[in-house]
């Protein structure tokens, strides 16, 4: 559970999060998505509607996390440079 606790604070999750908008509530999915146990993480558009600075602080905390527990991710975006940033192989459809 501190684990747990570590993520939602270092991600910013904690703010506001029964405030009820879009983005709190995609970030709240997100910190549950990162449960321990979570092996893969399908990751569609998981930042699209939130301003830059989230988006980084989510991405970094996702990424650091992934590294850490060996977490696979498949990300779905329309963003060609966050693909690059954060995939090691990139797809197109």
């Amino acid at each position: 559970m501190r684990r747990f606790t570590a993520i939602i604070l270092t991600a910013g999750l904690a703010t506001g999060l029964l405030a009820g908008c879009g983005g709190e509530l995609q970030r709240f999915c997100l910190a549950r998505a990162l449960r321990p146990g979570v092996r893969f993480l399908l990751c569609d558009e998981i930042t699209a509607m939130l301003d830059l600075v989230t988006r980084a602080r989510i991405w970094n905390c996702l990424m650091e996390e992934a590294k850490k527990r060996g977490l696979g991710l498949l990300v779905v975006s329309h963003d060609e440079k966050l693909l690059g940033k954060v995939c090691t192989r990139v797809v197109e459809l």
